[in-house]
């Protein structure tokens, strides 16, 4: 299946191959779900797959995870989700009630969990002012981040502002970086990765307080019964 099927389309592929117990379209629809919501991470990080269609409604995907029992799917769906709606726009959606409150307890989730980070200090967030050596005469002294600039970079972390697996904040906002150097930006950037990766390895935890390997088991067991 290499078209940029609509998510719609896809859930009525499977709508169909439950009524006719048609297991081959069920498994090529599976497949084409799992590279439109990975479960691996070098498939989230950079540029989307080319089979997202341009009328993405990942929210679909989260409707298809629970209707069609699908769990694979499902951290992705819900992050994708709640990155891409706002709180109003989210109780908007023609979502069913259990949808709706595992997206909302998602994103509740996750900006806890990166405010305990932050708490605990991790330098993702982070930019120390300092002095070049003379010999350095490419870059000028670094300024740093201040106190609002990093809590700032914190709560867009939080609110999910822009699609971290993506890109990082210092590629993403580059205006707040204009007092950093250019090394303090690749080595922010180089952190915010790192941290990325690190909230990578929770998010299933925020479905149902697993870990992607007890997800994986699940997607196995789905394709051993198909």
């Amino acid at each position: 299946m290499l078209h940029r099927y609509p998510i719609a389309h896809l859930k009525a592929l499977l709508d169909i191959a439950r009524k006719y117990m048609a297991d081959g379209i069920r498994k090529d629809v599976i497949d084409h779900l799992e590279v439109l919501f990975p479960s691996d991470y070098d498939r989230v990080r950079g540029v989307p797959s080319k089979l997202r269609p341009h009328a993405f409604d990942p929210w679909a995907g989260v409707e298809i995870a629970l209707e069609h029992d699908i769990p694979i799917i499902l951290p992705m769906a819900l992050y994708y989700t709640s990155q891409r709606y706002s709180l109003e726009k989210i109780l908007d959606l023609p979502l069913s009630p259990r949808a709706t409150r595992l997206v909302l307890l998602l994103s509740e989730a996750f900006s806890k969990r990166v405010y305990q980070y932050s708490m605990n200090g991790t330098p993702a967030f982070s930019a120390l002012p300092h002095l070049h050596s003379p010999s350095d005469i490419a870059y000028p002294d670094c300024n740093g981040m201040d106190d609002a600039a990093q809590s700032l970079v914190c709560e867009r972390y939080r609110h999910l502002e822009f699609d971290i697996f993506e890109e990082t904040d210092a590629q993403h906002s580059r205006a707040l970086y204009e007092d950093v150097c250019f090394p303090c930006r690749i080595k922010c950037s180089d952190l915010q990765r790192a941290f990325a990766e690190q909230l990578w390895g929770d998010l299933p935890s925020f479905c149902h307080g697993m870990k992607w390997s007890s997800w994986l088991d699940m997607a196995f067991m789905d394709l051993a019964r198909t």
